[in-house]
């Protein structure tokens, strides 16, 4: 990820979410082994220790000797770019080299697939530069929706790069019901829905966060043990 002369920050806070996500599967397999053995267990989740699962391409290094850094593409298939389009961008990944051949066809390029150059996958991860520029020349006076159409029947995959705006009329997403409305003191708010789909469990969102102070009564009178008063004169004077 990132440019090819200085690295660049993912676009959110991925290692926040997956962490959390290792640690409850961590959670989960604990219980199970309790339930199994009667033993517990200490968990030690690591948020480097997550970051190197993900980075799956950081073993390019062992195998080439240094790491690349590529952009909106792999070097495991070419054609594999963010292809830009009449009316936005497009990923497009041509994974076989029969789905590189339908698309050379496609293009009106067969003189593309004896090519030595550009005959089987790794030729392309090679010259990829070349491949994308060959495949964008092509798909430039496509619209998005024509590309991956183009793209699906060839036996590649492909989908319309969409800005964050788009999610929030996505049919898809309405159906899933992943973004839920809520008042919160007469104001709406939107936030993420569930995506735990279960049949007999499914997850809901109950609300959209707690209020600030929501907690008060309870940590000030049970937990500090100040009286019904006391707390009323930290309201009055601004202190809670």
């Amino acid at each position: 990820m990132g440019y090819p002369d200085r690295p660049t920050r993912a676009g959110m806070a991925i290692l926040d979410f997956t962490t959390a996500a290792y640690a409850v599967i961590a959670v989960l397999a604990a219980l199970l082994y309790r339930e199994k053995t009667g033993r517990g267990q200490f968990i030690d989740m690591s948020m480097y220790d997550v970051s190197l699962t993900l980075s799956m391409q950081s073993l390019t290094y062992i195998f080439l000797g240094h790491h690349p850094r590529v952009g909106p593409t792999s070097l495991v298939f070419s054609p594999e770019y963010l292809y830009e389009a009449k009316d936005g961008y497009v990923y497009v990944i041509i994974p076989t080299d029969e789905a590189w051949r339908n698309l050379a066809k496609r293009m009106g390029r067969e003189d593309l697939i004896d090519n030595p150059k550009y005959k089987t996958v790794a030729d392309r991860v090679v010259h990829r530069g070349e491949v994308n520029k060959i495949v964008q020349d092509y798909f430039r006076n496509l619209t998005k929706d024509e590309i991956v159409k183009i793209v699906i029947e060839c036996g590649g995959a492909a989908a319309p790069v969409r800005e964050l705006k788009e999610q929030f009329e996505d049919p898809h997403v309405k159906a899933r019901n992943m973004f839920v409305e809520f008042l919160l003191n007469g104001n709406k708010v939107i936030v993420p829905g569930s995506p735990f789909k279960m049949s007999e469990t499914p997850g809901v969102v109950k609300w959209p966060g707690l209020l600030k102070g929501y907690h008060n009564e309870e940590v000030y009178r049970e937990l500090l043990g100040l009286s019904k008063d006391e707390i009323e004169k930290l309201k009055t004077e601004g202190v809670i």
